[in-house]
């Protein structure tokens, strides 16, 4: 390797390449293989077929879950000084749970270390997730084997009501920086652990089309995973209100989840006058293509919370008015330009409310809409910006480094 070609990044995130999950990543990943050497992608995920095409110069890895050396953790200083330090005994389980997913993937850091004999000063760890990669990364930085580690946050690994946080606070008194991916994240992290290390940075999506304005139509798009904390049935509430006078309306949803039979039995029983269509999981290259070639009323999304959704970004580069909940980093892309913002708890009432005052915008109100939803895209979640300005954060953007992705 010659001297621009030695450093070293471990990329650590939980399903990319494999199954579907994760495919926001499609839009980052592309411009990190531009502008670096090489990229090892090790994923978490060790039973769906890898379903996601990478660029040349990714090399896939999958951990390996040994459970026969789930207690080998207790043996390990490191592990076991967090665990005392932090011992409780109602979360007990799901710290032991969380060091040894955590153990698994630094294992496989060190395999890749040895392999290709990396040096301590040449290699970055980037967690996707404030998780397991987070945490496993501090613990190699911790043992002065890794130099320099980062982490992206979203939602279930930010906000405590998604559900327990394990070792949050050892994880910011070692790591380099916390990017969460919208200013109220960051707001949130800085409350609540009180620490510096903690700075937002946007994703982004890709949209290569001019904009053009489109006729107002009657068509409502969602998407996202069918599960509980989405709360599709909310859309089926409101549509069953709205169908007696709005009879030409047609509500399309992209995305599965094991809600899915539940949703599409409420809606045969609830929906008798409008169309509606479950699209399932869809490749995200095909839901944008359904954006580019369709006239679309609004982007409904009724979640109970959120990090900032990559969905929103999509739909709103092709100026898509967006009717959603103001959860978690909602309100840096839906504003009274853009969309309606509904409180989080909120009425069915609200709902149908926010759908009508879209359905009854003149045609030059409703142009504005678009235009201002194109172009709040264009200012904040273009990923051509949004994903060179953080690989400048990272590295001297006239340099080739070598990195390691693991998922």
């Amino acid at each position: 390797m010659n001297k621009n070609q030695e450093k070293g990044l471990f990329f650590i995130t939980d399903s990319y390449p494999f199954g579907n999950g994760e495919s926001f990543i499609e839009n980052e990943i592309n411009y990190l293989a531009e502008n670096f050497k090489i990229i090892f992608i090790i994923s978490r995920n060790t039973s769906d077929i890898q379903t996601r095409k990478v660029p040349k110069n990714c090399l896939v890895y999958r951990i390996s879950k040994d459970y026969k050396k789930m207690f080998n953790i207790l043996l390990d200083k490191y592990y076991l000084s967090d665990l005392i330090n932090n011992f409780d005994f109602k979360n007990l389980k799901k710290v032991i749970g969380f060091q040894f997913h955590s153990k698994l993937i630094e294992n496989k850091i060190l395999e890749i270390i040895k392999k290709y004999n990396f040096k301590k000063e040449n290699m970055i760890i980037y967690s996707y997730w404030f998780f397991y990669g987070a945490y496993a990364g501090c613990n190699l930085k911790k043992r002065n084997i890794i130099k320099k580690v980062i982490s992206r946050a979203h939602g279930y690994d930010l906000y405590l009501e998604r559900g327990y946080q394990p070792l949050k606070k050892e994880i910011l008194e070692r790591i380099d920086m916390i990017y969460p991916c919208s200013k109220k994240g960051e707001e949130y992290l800085k409350n609540l652990y009180k620490k510096e290390n903690i700075k937002y940075s946007y994703l982004g999506t890709v949209n290569n089309n001019q904009f053009i304005l489109r006729n107002k139509s009657y068509k409502i798009i969602s998407c996202s995973n069918i599960i509980s904390l989405k709360r599709v049935d909310l859309i089926i509430l409101a549509l069953e209100i709205l169908e007696k006078k709005y009879k030409n309306l047609k509500w399309i949803h992209f995305g599965s989840g094991i809600e899915e039979e539940k949703i599409k039995k409420m809606a045969e029983e609830k929906l008798k006058e409008i169309t509606y269509e479950f699209k399932g999981h869809c490749e995200n290259k095909d839901v944008l293509e359904y954006y580019k070639n369709n006239e679309i009323l609004l982007f409904l999304h009724l979640s109970s919370s959120e990090g900032l959704p990559v969905s929103m970004m999509e739909a709103q580069s092709y100026g898509i008015p967006i009717v959603a909940t103001d959860v978690g980093g909602v309100d840096e892309i839906v504003n009274e330009k853009t969309g309606i913002l509904l409180s989080a708890n909120l009425t069915i009432l609200e709902i149908v409310e926010g759908i009508e005052k879209i359905l009854n915008l003149s045609k030059d109100e409703y142009n504005k809409y678009q235009i201002n939803s194109y172009r709040n895209w264009k200012k904040i979640f273009d990923a051509e910006k949004n994903y060179k300005d953080f690989i400048k954060e990272l590295f001297d953007e006239n340099k080739k480094y070598n990195i390691i992705f693991l998922y």
